[in-house]
């Protein structure tokens, strides 16, 4: 619950300073998607026009390239 906070006011107070993709996984640079961390999970999200939105939540140690699908 922790992580979440931390990432829900972090992308509150800047949206637009996250990672194009994970730094583990630049192959999952998505057009829209931004990325933080946050505690020991990978926060996906996406800018919308009354804000932002948390589209995934995956732990460091989860296989995520297996887990979205491919462009």
């Amino acid at each position: 619950m922790a992580a979440i906070a931390d990432a829900a006011s972090r992308i509150d107070k800047a949206p637009d300073r996250g990672l194009a993709s994970p730094r583990p996984y630049p192959g999952l640079r998505r057009p829209g998607w931004r990325w933080l961390k946050a505690g020991p999970y990978w926060f996906a999200y996406i800018e919308g026009e009354s804000g932002a939105v948390i589209t995934g939540i995956f732990h460091e140690s989860a296989d995520i390239p297996n887990r979205i699908d491919p462009v």
